[in-house]
């Protein structure tokens, strides 16, 4: 041991060679010099303490011993430190906060371990070598231009100040908090992530970014694009008039904590993707646009507004999406199987506002929200099938389903652009589930293809809004045994089935729309025809009227020449205005009213006018009111209370074998 202490005085005790003590050297008072011009190394193999002055000039301090310390009152500013115990051994900052301006050596084996509130700082000019460990619970402070070392194990918390000159962040592992932190009032500085192409940088522990001054703090991620992993937060912290900048460039930064932008600025570079997988955490923007984002584990959700230029991906774990803020997303939007998407509670939206690709590999299809599709021009394609609370197609955009299923929930769809149901991909129809009002406006443009609109809210009034003007292919109402009613807002056109298993079709009071089908009907619970008109109309197709009680038209109307339709058995039809059946000869144009099974009568009760010309009756029952038709066949004649005048479709030149002729109206049994 060797202890050095001038009671208090001002002496000066100067090497003349290199020292080695294989125990504690103590500097209790005064100052060891290790001498201008030969820089004496000093060897300590127990602790070094100094409490007063230690010149070590350009000399080399060594602890060599497997359990040596750093101590004392005085911070020592050491030229060269190495840490190198004759075997394995631990150096243990305990009780000052030195300084290495030239090189800081960390050996193979060796830990140099930093007590808690103790900082080591490495000067602007230092090398720092580290073959070893350095740990504990203090940090260091790297002020360095040289590159960090990318060997050796680091845990602990760093702050690499630019106060002085740009910095380079080497691609290594990072085991504690990292800060990077200007004091420059003169000079915007740059902190450089990586040294080359294809580099991972990983953070286990937070990393933060402090502008403490007037002047910026960058960070520039796109010279050498790494991958950066973060095991903590992503945060700006600084609170002084500098501001901090991040620009990402083309690698993968995946953050296990939380995101915060405020106060800063992030620029996604193309490619870039934030991708997040910590439990319990949230992303805050800050009005700042992301590039690509993935939700790949655990869970998060957004604190604010989220705009997405790229592709949104939840691939693992759970997102949420912040109460009362949107989500925009311009790229492909894909939900993997297993995850949970929980939509925005209050008003917030999901904006998809690019042209892709929509893919919901879950077994139960995640709700969306309140989804709004384009910023014009814009075009989502589905991938798979899709739900959402809402669904709004914005003008000029598009839509186009494929042929995979929509279940929308009470908000209903609202299509100003273009709603294409085209099943060109899926091949087994557009099925669209909508438990709330239905609405295509003035200006869209619906593609009905095959599809089926079913409106299936449990309750309360929808409205059924086609603008005069638009088609459904199939309609089916069906509330599950609840009060659901669909006001027909429009004349409604239902090219093929019109089916009501559940609820009540209203023409709506004071409208009485018009409803032209083109296939069957079907009643299953309540029709309201009000003063409207059912109008029967494709002859390229048979119409078949099922109902499970009587169903009441006010007026009803086939007109289309060739058509067949074929009444429920069981259940009367009650006509309340008009019965027309107007067929156009006594051929190909005659309308076929038959029963759906065969020989069975189907009832009808007429209680306004009638007008029936070029029909075929079959099996037919008119109750209480006899019915005539005109120039019409009863080919079967199994019809009662009805006057069926052949007129002009009674053959008037039946011809016998042998060449007699009859003239008339002879009937011949």
């Amino acid at each position: 041991n060797l202890t050095l202490n001038d009671g208090g005085g001002s002496a000066t005790f100067q090497l003349e060679a290199n020292l080695d003590t294989n125990g504690n050297l103590t500097i209790t008072g005064g100052t060891l010099d290790v001498k201008s011009g030969s820089n004496y190394s000093v060897t300590v193999g127990g602790t070094l303490t100094n409490n007063d002055t230690f010149t070590t000039r350009t000399g080399i301090v060594t602890l060599d011993g497997i359990s040596g310390a750093i101590a004392g009152t005085t911070n020592t500013t050491f030229n060269s430190l190495t840490i190198d115990p004759a075997s394995t051994g631990t150096v243990t900052l305990s009780s000052s906060d030195p300084t290495v301006n030239d090189t800081l050596t960390v050996a193979s084996g060796d830990t140099l371990s930093l007590s808690s509130s103790r900082t080591l700082t490495l000067g602007s000019g230092s090398t720092f070598t580290l073959s070893g460990t350095v740990s504990g619970l203090g940090k260091i402070t790297y002020t360095s231009g040289n590159n960090f070392p990318t060997t050796g194990t680091l845990s602990v918390p760093i702050t690499f100040d630019t106060t002085n000159g740009n910095l380079v962040i080497s691609n290594r592992t990072y085991g504690g908090a990292v800060e990077l932190y200007t004091n420059s009032s003169s000079t915007s500085r740059t902190v450089t992530f990586g040294t080359a192409a294809s580099q991972t940088i990983t953070f286990s522990d937070n990393l933060s970014l402090n502008a403490a001054n007037i002047q910026n703090l960058v960070i520039d991620g796109g010279t050498y694009n790494p991958a950066v992993n973060i095991t903590g937060n992503l945060d700006f912290t600084g609170t002084s008039d500098g501001s901090e900048s991040v620009t990402s460039g083309t690698g993968i930064w995946t953050v296990s904590g939380n995101i915060d932008f405020t106060g800063g600025t992030y620029t996604a570079s193309t490619g870039n993707t934030v991708r997040m997988n910590g439990s319990s955490k949230t992303i805050t923007s800050a009005s700042h646009t992301l590039q690509n984002f993935e939700v790949s584990g655990g869970s998060v959700s957004n604190v604010d507004a989220l705009d997405v230029n790229g592709t949104f991906a939840v691939s693992s774990g759970t997102f949420t999406q912040g109460a009362n803020v949107n989500l925009n997303v311009a790229g492909n939007f894909t939900l993997s199987s297993g995850i949970t998407f929980t939509k925005a509670s209050g008003t917030g939206n999901l904006y998809l506002d690019g042209d892709l690709t929509f893919t919901d590999s879950t077994a139960v299809k995640q709700d969306l929200g309140n989804v709004s599709i384009g910023a014009s021009p814009d075009t989502t394609n589905l991938a798979s099938d899709f739900a959402a609370t809402s669904l709004t197609v914005i003008s000029a955009d598009y839509f186009y389903t494929n042929g995979y299923d929509l279940d929308i929930g009470t908000g209903g769809i609202t299509i100003n652009g273009t709603f294409d149901a085209t099943d060109d991909v899926e091949t087994d129809t557009t099925q669209i589930n909508c438990a709330g009002s239905f609405a295509i406006n003035s200006g869209a443009s619906f593609v009905y293809s095959d599809s089926t609109l079913i409106m299936d809210g449990p309750s309360g009034t929808s409205d059924l809004i086609t603008d005069g003007s638009f088609s459904l292919y199939n309609l089916t109402l069906n509330d599950a045994g609840g009060s659901l009613t669909v006001e027909v807002e429009d004349p409604l056109v239902v090219l093929n089935a019109l089916t009501i298993t559940g609820g009540t079709l209203d023409t709506t009071s004071g409208e009485s729309n018009q409803i032209t089908i083109g296939g069957n009907f079907t009643n299953g619970d309540t029709f309201t025809p009000r003063s409207g008109t059912v109008i029967f109309n494709d002859s390229s197709k048979s119409s078949t009227l099922s109902y499970s009680a009587a169903t009441t038209f006010y007026n009803l109307s086939v007109s289309t020449g060739g058509k067949q339709v074929y009444f429920d058995d069981t259940y009367q039809t009650n006509v309340t205005g008009a019965f027309t059946v107007q067929g156009t000869d006594c051929t190909t144009g005659l309308i076929l009213l038959d029963s759906e099974t065969n020989d069975n009568q189907w009832d009808i009760y007429v209680s306004g006018t009638h007008d029936i010309d070029y029909a075929d009756i079959e099996d037919a029952n008119a109750v209480t009111t006899a019915l005539t038709t005109n120039n019409s066949t009863a080919v079967n004649n199994n019809n009662t209370n009805f006057t069926v005048s052949g007129g002009a479709c009674i053959s008037s030149l039946p011809v016998f074998k042998g060449g007699a002729t009859i003239k008339g109206g002879v009937t011949i049994k």
